[in-house]
């Protein structure tokens, strides 16, 4: 095999065993800030990580196949029993709100500038 072979293996094998943690960033990004981008960026990486597995398992690269499955697997543990944690419900309000001013218009030193009246 050539030196440009052997890279473009390389890079296979690494996004198949890198890839589960890039999916389960991408799945974090979108639970939090739900984006177009993110969801086709996922989708895109799904389709990419199952063709570099489907190349691993055609070449019978089994070392490989075996951490490209362990990753994929705490993919799954990771989805399984992720939540994303919402902002906490705010306290209740305990005193009564302040009564509205009856005046039409503010007292000129609060205004930003003064009409005659």
């Amino acid at each position: 095999m050539g030196r440009l072979s052997q890279a473009g293996a390389a890079v296979l094998r690494l996004c198949a065993a890198v890839g589960p943690a890039l999916l389960a960033l991408l799945t974090v990004l979108y639970t939090g800030r739900p984006s177009p981008l993110y969801l086709a960026a996922g989708f895109v990486l799904a389709a990419i990580i199952l063709a570099c597995d489907a190349w691993i398992i055609a070449r019978r690269h089994w070392v490989t196949g075996g951490i490209a499955l362990i990753t994929q697997a705490a993919f799954v543990i990771f989805i399984g029993g992720y939540a994303a944690s919402p902002f906490p419900a705010p306290s209740p309000v305990s005193d009564p709100l302040p009564q509205a001013r009856k005046h039409p218009h503010p007292p000129a030193w609060q205004s930003a500038c003064s009409r005659p009246e």
